[in-house]
């Protein structure tokens, strides 16, 4: 008898007896292409230590990597960007090249707690967009603050409004008791909307460019609007080169600003 799958050449027995493996998983090494995944076999990665090809990677801990690229969706109870100690950040990139993202980060809470962005049940189908806060005269809620300013003699450093939204409260503070003090409003944005608060002592009030810029009209080189103590001051920027105010008194009496003068 002649026997035809004798090997021609000498094999190490040795090392043969310490093979477990059967035919069907060496087979699954055979016929595989570096960096491309094929259904039942071996994945090799390629000379890049690239793979490429993959259908549902499951995993039950941490899946690592300097970037990650999702197409479709990543279907997970959570996602946590960084973690504790180590901050991270969410990058949403448009669909034309070179034209920004959005990144979503965060800062430091006072305490170790949780912060929640929750959308409530919607009725229909919703789109929510977010125009530029201080280019659009129409957005208010998404750029709005409250703060404090103290009058000065000159109407700089803290008796200065910042250009801080298109919507702000301002409790306002006189000058050491004295009416003369002065409060200068942000530079002209029209559709700014400022409210101020004013205590037990007025203050005047001033536009950034009072030659220029004017208060209900009025323009002049050091141009001011007096407001009364115990008032709600609120003014509105109508254009580039003016501003409308009006003052509420405690009784509810609604008092056109005086255009601005020296």
């Amino acid at each position: 008898m002649v026997r035809s799958n004798i090997p021609s050449a000498p094999y190490n027995a040795a090392i043969l007896a310490g093979v477990t493996s059967d035919a069907g998983e060496i087979n699954r090494l055979d016929a595989v292409t570096a960096g491309t995944v094929a259904a039942s076999k071996a994945v090799v990665a390629d000379a890049n230590k690239d793979v490429t090809g993959a259908r549902n990677l499951t995993a039950t801990g941490a899946v690592q990597g300097a970037t990650v690229v999702g197409t479709t969706s990543v279907a997970s109870p959570a996602i946590d960007a960084g973690s504790s100690g180590a901050a991270g950040s969410v990058d949403i990139f448009p669909a034309t090249g070179s034209k920004g993202k959005v990144a979503i980060t965060k800062t430091d809470n006072a305490a170790n707690t949780t912060t929640d962005i929750v959308v409530g049940a919607q009725a229909a189908a919703r789109t929510y967009t977010v125009p530029d806060a201080l280019a659009s005269a129409q957005f208010l809620l998404g750029m709005q603050g409250a703060f404090a300013r103290t009058a000065t003699a000159l109407g700089d450093g803290t008796g200065l409004i910042a250009a801080a939204g298109m919507y702000q409260f301002i409790a306002v503070t006189a000058k050491a008791g004295d009416a003369t003090g002065i409060i200068t409003l942000p530079a002209p944005t029209p559709g700014t909307l400022i409210v101020l608060s004013v205590g037990a002592t007025g203050f005047e009030l001033r536009s950034s460019a009072p030659a220029t810029v004017g208060i209900n009209g009025g323009t002049s080189a050091a141009g001011e609007s007096p407001i009364a103590a115990s008032m709600l001051c609120v003014v509105w920027c109508v254009s580039a080169t003016n501003w409308m105010g009006f003052t509420i008194a405690s009784n509810g009496v609604v008092t056109t600003l005086q255009p601005a003068a020296d």
